[in-house]
């Protein structure tokens, strides 16, 4: 379960566009930082690429990128290329059986941001994987769960939401607010779509005409939709949105990556809530905020903050610049990748357990973002060097606090969970005992 969100130029503060994303997966799955390069490829030597499931074509130039992946799959949860081209995707249940593996949601964010330059192109190509390989193949790291994609695009200029159902896909330019969850939201305002969209939702019976059609009411798999509460997180963001009209930053689009229903305040390391946007596990809720990512795209380039650990509500979310691709890991620090997640997922076990007061961690994580956020604003329109050098010290800032939270805990337990209900903790048992297996 995630969620993603894009205020426009009309309703930022400055005229930028700020894009935001917490990617949800299972509670054990790594997900880090990744750094590739631009590079040209050997197509006589190496003429495809391995995809999670399936190979494709290489093309002879890809792009540098900059994607939050998750550790045993291909493609990248959300990220950005060189171009600012920024894409985030959704898991989305429809009507439409599912396939055989075939390209995931991840695979496809990834291919265009390797080799697409605007979000037109982004947008086209993505529908062309679409057609041509298909999507399809389990998308759980602990789960058998399969899922169709819905994906927010966008570039320094514009942006799209594209959601499909299997082969099937409608696509709507973003005005004010964009925001998309795990479920269809796109109804009939939609200026692009499958050529047979329509056509198959009459055979079907899902939709009697032609006239006032609507994509969501067609293709939903309302039992999925209920299950899931997208459209509770949806209206947490667009509310939030919607009230900064005008006003929207990156600090508003942390705020947002960071809301919780109402019913969990206080009370989120006890209960699982599908309801929201930082989302705890637990319970029948097996999914987590893993990652967060958040971009803000201007004429003249991008800045990002991003946490590379799970949880945001007690996440530092640090900035990037290109130029200071150092911060994060390579393909051949995969292995590096997925211990840097896995020791920052520590602090977040250990809160549950009780052994690092949340609280306190909050009063300290506030200190700290205030640093961070004023390093942030003193180089932010500076040149490349001195954003660089910020960017290494908020890293090494947040792998200080790691430590120092570890140091200063209470002594070891061996709770799973300091509060919640039986079943809370029965998860949260079986949950530790796998990622323990693991490490």
């Amino acid at each position: 379960m995630c969620d993603t969100f894009i205020a426009m130029q009309n309703t930022t503060i400055d005229g930028s566009i700020i894009f935001g994303k917490n990617s949800d997966r299972d509670a054990n799955e790594p997900q880090y930082m990744l750094f590739q390069p631009r590079m040209d490829h050997d197509l006589e030597k190496n003429p495809n690429i391995q995809a999670t499931y399936i190979t494709v074509p290489q093309v002879a130039t890809t792009y540098a990128t900059v994607l939050s992946r998750p550790s045993w799959m291909w493609g990248a949860e959300m990220g950005f290329n060189e171009y600012g081209v920024v894409i985030g995707n959704e898991g989305v249940f429809t009507k439409v059986p599912y396939g055989p593996p075939a390209l995931t949601g991840m695979d496809m964010i990834r291919l265009a941001l390797e080799r697409t330059s605007s979000a037109d192109e982004a947008l086209d190509y993505i529908t062309e994987l679409l057609d041509q390989y298909g999507q399809g193949g389990k998308g759980g790291y602990e789960s058998n769960l399969e899922y169709h994609n819905g994906f927010l695009i966008a570039d320094k200029e514009k942006a799209y939401i594209l959601e499909t159902a299997g082969p099937y896909w409608a696509a709507s330019p973003v005005t004010d607010f964009g925001v998309i969850s795990n479920g269809l939201s796109i109804e009939e305002e939609f200026t692009q779509c499958h050529p047979d969209l329509i056509g198959h939702a009459l055979q079907k019976g899902w939709a009697q005409s032609k006239e006032n059609f609507s994509f969501t009411k067609a293709y939903e798999d309302k039992k999925y939709a209920l299950f899931t509460k997208f459209r509770q997180r949806r209206s947490l963001a667009l509310n939030h949105l919607n009230k900064n009209k005008g006003h929207v930053d990156m600090w508003t689009a942390r705020q947002i990556l960071r809301m919780h229903e109402k019913k969990q305040q206080n009370k989120e390391f006890c209960s699982g809530s599908m309801g929201s946007i930082c989302m705890h596990s637990g319970g029948i809720v097996s999914s987590q905020s893993t990652a967060s990512m958040i971009v803000r795209l201007t004429k003249d380039g991008l800045d990002c903050l991003y946490t590379g650990s799970s949880i945001p509500c007690i996440s530092l979310f640090k900035p990037f610049w290109w130029g200071s691709e150092s911060i994060f890991f390579t393909e051949d620090e995969h292995e590096q990748g997925v211990k840097h997640w896995l020791e920052r997922e520590g602090v977040h076990r250990a809160v549950l357990a009780g052994n690092i007061d949340v609280l306190a961690l909050r009063k300290k994580l506030a200190v700290l973002e205030k640093e961070v956020d004023g390093l942030i604003l003193d180089v932010i329109d500076m040149d490349e060097a001195k954003k660089r050098d910020v960017a290494l010290k908020c890293a090494q800032l947040d792998a200080d606090f790691a430590r120092d939270l570890f140091a200063s805990r209470l002594p070891e337990t061996k709770r799973q969970t300091a509060c919640g209900g039986p079943y809370f903790k029965w998860f949260w048992k079986k949950t530790n005992a796998r990622l323990g297996q693991r490490r």
